[in-house]
């Protein structure tokens, strides 16, 4: 999502606001993901993974 923002910001000429917080927001996620699990997720554990992200935020 900050990608897109920072495109159209850019062909504007406007200060890219929206894309940056997208951004760093996005970054401070993967550091955080990176440090709750450090080997990561294989591909076959990535529907679990969501569907128990889903069942948390339901709950």
């Amino acid at each position: 999502m900050a990608v897109p923002s920072l495109i159209s910001a850019w062909a504007d000429r406007r200060r890219p606001w929206t894309g940056v917080i997208v951004a760093l927001m996005a970054a401070a996620l993967i550091g955080w993901a990176v440090t709750r699990k450090p080997g990561g997720y294989t591909l076959a554990q990535v529907p679990e993974a969501i569907y128990t992200v889903i069942a948390r935020l339901l709950n």
